[in-house]
């Protein structure tokens, strides 16, 4: 797997170059799609948040090209040689070559580029179980693969507080599958429990559609559809990396207020 840095001194490549040298190397599709979420924006380098507009860029610079494409871009002048290099902290210095920097990667807002930009991954989470009951899943619920019965059921179980009035008349042992699965609510529950789901959960496996993109592109690639141990692996990663950002925040946020106080 490419190390952040290997992959930021790409960002001179298309994305079509960085693509092409990722997946001649990383050939496991879990490694592929871990990997995505370092990828840097396309236009300044900063560690992008999705795909925008038709490429991978940062948030600062899908807003920034939506306002130039609404006529703002007809004021830009650069005061160089219309060669400036743009990074995260020049980026503001010069907005016509950040500008055309745009629309050189291929950013575009095309009737119908963004439908044709954003996979459906509905497909590929249809083939796998869901973790509680068997049944085809519909995504990642509270931190766990599951179908939008379970995810309705344990959304309500917490927000009316409920586990605490569940009962079980077999001593905790049913069998919880599509065909049982409304018949004990205590069992129920503790499977979903026991798979991972939690409040906690609830942010993770919301697909960005950076990730939509790299699932499409491995499907189009080999036709290849992650298993359910993949897509397991890839959310507790994902959990265990939001984590330890907000736990480097907390930690930054402390000490600066610490600094203040001496």
């Amino acid at each position: 797997m490419f190390a952040m840095d290997d992959i930021r001194s790409k960002m001179i490549c298309s994305y079509t170059d960085i693509a092409h040298e990722s997946r001649s190397e990383l050939t496991d599709p879990l490694s592929i799609l871990l990997e995505a979420r370092f990828e840097p924006c396309q236009v300044c380098g900063e560690q992008s948040s999705g795909l925008h507009c038709g490429a991978i860029t940062c948030e600062a610079c899908k807003k920034f090209f939506l306002r130039s494409i609404n006529g703002e871009d007809q004021k830009y002048k650069c005061v160089r040689n219309k060669d400036c290099i743009i990074t995260r902290n020049t980026r503001t210095q010069c907005q016509y070559c950040r500008f055309q920097k745009c629309k050189i990667i291929g950013m575009t807002v095309k009737e119908g580029a963004e439908i044709q930009q954003t996979p459906r991954v509905a497909d590929i989470f249809a083939q796998i179980s869901c973790y509680v009951c068997q049944a085809p899943s519909s995504g990642i619920h509270f931190g766990a693969i599951t179908c939008e019965g379970c995810k309705g059921f344990f959304r309500r179980s917490i927000k009316e507080r409920a586990p605490s009035r569940y009962k079980c008349m077999d001593n905790g042992t049913c069998e919880i599958n599509v065909a049982t699965r409304n018949a004990c609510r205590y069992c129920r529950f503790q499977r979903c429990i026991k798979v991972g789901m939690s409040v906690e959960g609830s942010r993770i496996g919301r697909q960005s559609n950076l990730f939509k993109h790299h699932m499409r592109m491995m499907l189009q690639r080999n036709g290849q559809i992650p298993n359910a141990t993949m897509l397991h692996q890839m959310v507790h990663s994902t959990s265990s990396s939001s984590r330890n950002k907000t736990s480097s925040r907390k930690r930054t946020i402390s000490e600066s207020s610490s600094s203040e106080s001496e």
